[in-house]
């Protein structure tokens, strides 16, 4: 009974040291493994494709979460304005010529580089690689709204810049794809996170 009883107390030690000994591996690992520490703020010129639609180009602004999109039309001569709150919830579609804007309905992948760079949401470093010339670090974004699948940021590994953004989808369609270039990170105004002052909603 007594042997049996010490083996009992053996076999629970050497599993608690396992148990111990593989957390402190998985920590050590967690420590050293590359962070996201993309800049809370910045502007640069980036590129957006869905799906088989041709690719739009403009220049994005970005502010601890808010996000302004502008995208240049084909012939050049007037832009698409999207403003982006994520934590209202909020897409604005800025109309210049009409002097107003249109609230459009919630789309949580319109925010996806918030996602990609809040505290909140599973973060998991995938690999370094090669991107569009640029040493990366891929990593892969779980989000903690249900609504958005599993999603790849890729950071410049010395500036911590982003340079692409990819989903994947059973619908190819849907997928979307994001680079930026000519980043510059800094201070960007708060006028550019709301519509101007003097617009009105257009129904």
């Amino acid at each position: 009974m007594r042997s049996t009883h010490r083996r009992l107390l053996v076999f629970l030690s050497l599993t608690l040291a396992v148990v111990m000994a593989l957390s402190a591996a998985e920590s050590a690992f967690a420590l050293g493994a590359p962070k996201i520490n993309a800049p809370k703020s910045f502007q640069a010129k980036f590129t957006l494709q869905v799906g088989g639609n041709p690719p739009e180009h403009g220049m994005m602004f970005y502010s601890h979460g808010r996000i302004r999109e502008e995208i240049d039309s084909a012939d050049g001569a007037s832009k698409t304005v999207t403003i982006i709150d994520p934590m209202n919830k909020t897409i604005y579609e800025v109309m210049n010529e009409k002097k107003g804007f249109r609230i459009r309905p919630w789309d949580p992948r319109s925010a996806l580089i918030y996602e990609a760079l809040r505290r909140a949401g599973k973060r998991r470093f995938v690999q370094t690689q090669n991107i569009a010339g640029q040493q990366c670090d891929n990593f892969e974004i779980e989000p903690k709204d249900p609504a958005i699948k599993p999603f790849f940021v890729f950071v410049n590994k010395t500036t911590r810049f982003p340079v692409r953004l990819t989903t994947q989808d059973p619908d190819p369609s849907k997928e979307i794809h994001i680079e930026w270039k000519d980043l510059s990170p800094g201070y960007q105004a708060a006028i550019l996170f709301s519509p101007p002052i003097g617009y009105a909603e257009l129904k």
